[in-house]
């Protein structure tokens, strides 16, 4: 897995502008059936707890480091890295 960082980090393809972050962030979800459970807001970095597939998995954006990337709390899953690849983001 060439986009892992290490077992549970992935990093996504492309950063969207700050404005457009709330619809990119929603139509990452519809691609994961994703369910946002909270947003927190840290200086620059941003931070959304989702449930995919019964899995919790944080998402994050940060200007600073200019990158989005998600992380697997538990166990990464190959059918998340499909759906991702599948629509691009990896």
């Amino acid at each position: 897995m060439d986009e892992a960082n290490d077992q549970s980090v992935i990093t996504l393809n492309g950063k969207p502008a700050e404005q457009e972050l709330d619809s990119w962030v929603a139509a990452l979800c519809d691609t994961l059936d994703a369910r946002i459970r909270e947003k927190e807001i840290a200086a620059d970095q941003f931070c959304w707890r989702l449930t995919i597939n019964n899995q919790h998995w944080l998402l994050f954006y940060s200007e600073i480091c200019d990158a989005v990337w998600l992380q697997a709390l538990e166990e990464m899953s190959e059918e998340v890295i499909k759906n991702l690849r599948h629509a691009d983001y990896i």
